[in-house]
């Protein structure tokens, strides 16, 4: 064999095992990267849980301080009506 077909060889071995090599590190860092996803799914899924009864009670609020309002607006009216007939 010539010199330069041994040259040949030995760069295309070393260029096979580093292919071996970054696909293995490709393989791996998709698994951290997967991994990664999962804990922040599992993290919005504990925020969305946490936040629903906070939003149900913020609407109970808002409810409930509309309905104050309303009432004190009724009251407003009676008093105005009252004031007018007097």
């Amino acid at each position: 064999m010539d010199i330069l077909q041994i040259a040949l060889i030995v760069v295309l071995i070393l260029l096979a095992v580093n292919l071996v090599i970054v696909a293995i590190y490709v393989t791996l860092t998709m698994r951290e990267f997967r991994a990664a996803i999962k804990k922040a799914s599992n993290v919005l899924d504990n925020v969305e849980t946490v936040s629903e009864p906070l939003s149900a009670v913020a609407g109970i609020i808002a409810g409930v301080s509309q309905s104050v309002k309303t009432i004190k607006e009724i009251g407003n009216l009676i008093d105005s009506k009252k004031r007018k007939e007097e």
